[in-house]
Protein backbone atom coordinates (compact mmCIF):
# COMPACT_ATOMS: atom_id res chain seq x y z
CA UNK A 1 0.00 0.00 0.00
CA UNK A 2 3.04 2.52 1.12
CA UNK A 3 4.11 2.05 -2.87
CA UNK A 4 1.14 3.12 -4.30
CA UNK A 5 1.42 6.24 -2.20
CA UNK A 6 3.38 8.58 -4.52
CA UNK A 7 0.89 7.59 -7.36
CA UNK A 8 -2.44 8.42 -5.21
CA UNK A 9 -0.94 12.07 -4.60
CA UNK A 10 0.66 12.24 -7.69
CA UNK A 11 -3.73 11.94 -9.14
CA UNK A 12 -5.02 13.74 -5.97
CA UNK A 13 -2.82 16.79 -6.73
CA UNK A 14 -3.23 16.73 -10.90
CA UNK A 15 -6.69 16.02 -10.85
CA UNK A 16 -7.37 19.20 -8.28
CA UNK A 17 -5.03 21.35 -10.60
CA UNK A 18 -6.93 20.37 -13.49
CA UNK A 19 -10.06 21.14 -11.41
CA UNK A 20 -8.90 24.04 -10.33
CA UNK A 21 -8.63 25.33 -14.36
CA UNK A 22 -11.83 23.73 -15.15
CA UNK A 23 -10.43 20.72 -17.17
CA UNK A 24 -13.55 18.68 -15.63
CA UNK A 25 -13.10 15.51 -17.69
CA UNK A 26 -9.46 15.23 -17.02
CA UNK A 27 -9.61 16.03 -13.64
CA UNK A 28 -12.86 13.57 -13.24
CA UNK A 29 -10.43 10.63 -14.61
CA UNK A 30 -7.76 11.74 -12.60
CA UNK A 31 -10.17 11.62 -9.36
CA UNK A 32 -11.71 8.19 -10.40
CA UNK A 33 -7.85 6.42 -11.16
CA UNK A 34 -7.56 7.31 -7.53
CA UNK A 35 -10.78 5.81 -5.92
CA UNK A 36 -10.19 2.61 -8.37
CA UNK A 37 -6.39 2.40 -6.23
CA UNK A 38 -8.34 3.90 -2.79
CA UNK A 39 -11.86 3.33 -2.80
CA UNK A 40 -12.78 5.31 -0.01
CA UNK A 41 -11.22 8.52 -0.60
CA UNK A 42 -13.00 10.66 0.56
CA UNK A 43 -11.47 13.89 -1.51
CA UNK A 44 -11.83 12.00 -4.47
CA UNK A 45 -15.25 11.42 -3.99
CA UNK A 46 -15.73 15.20 -2.86
CA UNK A 47 -14.40 16.82 -6.13
CA UNK A 48 -16.08 14.42 -8.08
CA UNK A 49 -19.34 15.85 -6.70
CA UNK A 50 -18.38 19.36 -7.34
CA UNK A 51 -17.28 18.66 -11.04
CA UNK A 52 -21.14 16.99 -11.37
CA UNK A 53 -22.45 20.11 -10.20
CA UNK A 54 -20.36 22.44 -12.32
CA UNK A 55 -21.62 20.56 -15.13
CA UNK A 56 -24.93 21.51 -14.33
CA UNK A 57 -24.36 24.35 -13.41
CA UNK A 58 -23.07 24.79 -16.98
CA UNK A 59 -25.71 23.09 -18.38
CA UNK A 60 -27.42 26.22 -16.82
CA UNK A 61 -25.90 28.93 -17.73
CA UNK A 62 -25.83 27.69 -21.33
CA UNK A 63 -29.81 27.59 -21.16
CA UNK A 64 -29.81 30.95 -19.58
CA UNK A 65 -27.70 32.65 -22.58
CA UNK A 66 -30.25 31.24 -25.29
CA UNK A 67 -33.05 32.25 -22.90
CA UNK A 68 -32.04 35.64 -23.26
CA UNK A 69 -30.91 35.47 -26.85
CA UNK A 70 -34.22 34.22 -27.32
CA UNK A 71 -36.15 37.22 -25.63
CA UNK A 72 -37.15 35.47 -21.99
CA UNK A 73 -35.51 37.75 -20.16
CA UNK A 74 -37.42 36.49 -17.30
CA UNK A 75 -36.14 32.76 -17.54
CA UNK A 76 -32.50 34.15 -18.39
CA UNK A 77 -33.17 36.10 -15.00
CA UNK A 78 -33.81 33.17 -12.98
CA UNK A 79 -31.50 30.75 -14.24
CA UNK A 80 -28.43 33.35 -13.91
CA UNK A 81 -29.43 34.12 -10.38
CA UNK A 82 -29.26 30.61 -9.43
CA UNK A 83 -26.24 30.59 -11.03
CA UNK A 84 -24.47 33.15 -8.13
CA UNK A 85 -23.13 30.65 -5.82
CA UNK A 86 -21.52 28.51 -8.20
CA UNK A 87 -18.25 28.85 -9.85
CA UNK A 88 -19.67 30.67 -12.59
CA UNK A 89 -20.38 33.42 -10.21
CA UNK A 90 -18.67 35.58 -12.92
CA UNK A 91 -20.91 34.65 -16.33
CA UNK A 92 -24.08 34.56 -14.28
CA UNK A 93 -22.90 38.23 -12.89
CA UNK A 94 -22.43 39.49 -16.94
CA UNK A 95 -25.37 38.04 -18.32
CA UNK A 96 -27.69 39.40 -14.78
CA UNK A 97 -26.47 42.89 -16.34
CA UNK A 98 -27.43 41.90 -19.82
CA UNK A 99 -31.28 41.34 -18.54
CA UNK A 100 -30.79 44.19 -16.58
CA UNK A 101 -30.26 46.45 -19.44
CA UNK A 102 -32.48 44.57 -21.30
CA UNK A 103 -35.45 45.28 -19.01
CA UNK A 104 -34.19 49.15 -19.24
CA UNK A 105 -34.98 48.93 -22.68
CA UNK A 106 -38.21 47.57 -22.65
CA UNK A 107 -38.97 50.01 -19.96
CA UNK A 108 -38.52 52.72 -22.47
CA UNK A 109 -40.20 51.15 -25.24
CA UNK A 110 -43.20 50.43 -22.51
CA UNK A 111 -43.11 54.25 -21.66
CA UNK A 112 -42.86 55.58 -25.63
CA UNK A 113 -45.45 53.16 -26.05
CA UNK A 114 -47.91 54.73 -23.77
CA UNK A 115 -46.86 58.17 -25.06
CA UNK A 116 -47.82 56.65 -28.67
CA UNK A 117 -50.74 55.57 -27.58
CA UNK A 118 -50.53 51.95 -28.02
CA UNK A 119 -51.05 50.69 -23.82
CA UNK A 120 -50.75 47.12 -25.50
CA UNK A 121 -47.66 47.45 -26.38
CA UNK A 122 -47.00 48.98 -23.41
CA UNK A 123 -48.62 46.36 -21.11
CA UNK A 124 -46.60 43.69 -22.75
CA UNK A 125 -43.26 44.98 -22.33
CA UNK A 126 -44.52 45.65 -19.08
CA UNK A 127 -45.25 42.24 -18.43
CA UNK A 128 -41.63 40.88 -19.42
CA UNK A 129 -40.20 43.23 -17.10
CA UNK A 130 -42.47 42.55 -14.23
CA UNK A 131 -41.96 38.65 -14.72
CA UNK A 132 -37.98 38.56 -14.40
CA UNK A 133 -37.90 41.78 -11.78
CA UNK A 134 -41.69 42.22 -10.26
CA UNK A 135 -39.92 44.93 -7.85
CA UNK A 136 -38.37 46.87 -11.13
CA UNK A 137 -38.94 50.40 -10.19
CA UNK A 138 -41.21 52.36 -12.03
CA UNK A 139 -42.94 49.42 -13.85
CA UNK A 140 -45.68 48.38 -11.50
CA UNK A 141 -46.89 52.32 -12.23
CA UNK A 142 -46.71 51.75 -15.94
CA UNK A 143 -48.36 48.98 -15.81
CA UNK A 144 -51.15 50.45 -13.94
CA UNK A 145 -50.95 53.39 -16.61
CA UNK A 146 -51.44 51.07 -19.81
CA UNK A 147 -54.01 48.91 -17.95
CA UNK A 148 -56.37 52.33 -17.28
CA UNK A 149 -55.37 53.33 -21.15
CA UNK A 150 -57.18 50.26 -22.30
CA UNK A 151 -59.81 50.16 -20.05
CA UNK A 152 -60.68 53.68 -21.15
CA UNK A 153 -59.60 52.90 -25.07
CA UNK A 154 -62.45 49.92 -24.65
CA UNK A 155 -64.72 52.19 -23.20
CA UNK A 156 -64.39 54.40 -25.87
CA UNK A 157 -64.85 51.52 -28.66
CA UNK A 158 -67.78 51.09 -26.59
CA UNK A 159 -69.27 54.13 -26.76
CA UNK A 160 -68.78 54.39 -30.99
CA UNK A 161 -71.82 54.75 -33.38
CA UNK A 162 -72.76 51.62 -35.21
CA UNK A 163 -72.66 52.09 -39.27
CA UNK A 164 -75.24 50.64 -41.40
CA UNK A 165 -72.99 47.73 -41.90
CA UNK A 166 -73.06 47.11 -38.92
CA UNK A 167 -69.49 48.21 -37.61
CA UNK A 168 -68.31 50.74 -35.64
CA UNK A 169 -68.11 54.50 -37.01
CA UNK A 170 -70.84 56.00 -39.24
CA UNK A 171 -70.29 58.87 -40.42
CA UNK A 172 -70.64 59.34 -44.44
CA UNK A 173 -67.01 59.41 -46.56
CA UNK A 174 -65.78 62.83 -46.11
CA UNK A 175 -67.31 63.90 -42.90
CA UNK A 176 -66.18 63.91 -39.58
CA UNK A 177 -68.01 61.70 -37.18
CA UNK A 178 -70.19 63.39 -34.37
CA UNK A 179 -68.92 63.12 -31.12
CA UNK A 180 -71.29 61.57 -28.80
CA UNK A 181 -70.96 63.24 -25.75
CA UNK A 182 -70.04 60.18 -24.06
CA UNK A 183 -66.93 59.43 -26.33
CA UNK A 184 -66.03 62.87 -25.95
CA UNK A 185 -66.23 62.16 -22.08
CA UNK A 186 -64.17 58.93 -22.23
CA UNK A 187 -61.91 60.82 -24.66
CA UNK A 188 -60.82 63.48 -22.22
CA UNK A 189 -60.18 60.73 -19.84
CA UNK A 190 -58.19 59.52 -21.84
CA UNK A 191 -56.14 62.56 -22.52
CA UNK A 192 -55.80 63.47 -18.94
CA UNK A 193 -54.70 59.55 -17.93
CA UNK A 194 -51.96 59.87 -20.44
CA UNK A 195 -50.92 62.96 -18.56
CA UNK A 196 -49.96 61.42 -15.90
Amino acid sequence: ASELLPLKEQYLTEGIDLYKSRQFDQAEQRFTMLLHLDPGHERAKRYLEAITQERVASERLQAARRAFRSGRVGRAHRLAQGLLETGFRDEARGLLADVEAALATRLDIARAALRDDDPQRALEMVEVIREARPDWPGAAELQHQAERALATERALAATRPRDAAGGRGGAPQGQEPATPPAQAAAAAVLSALQRT
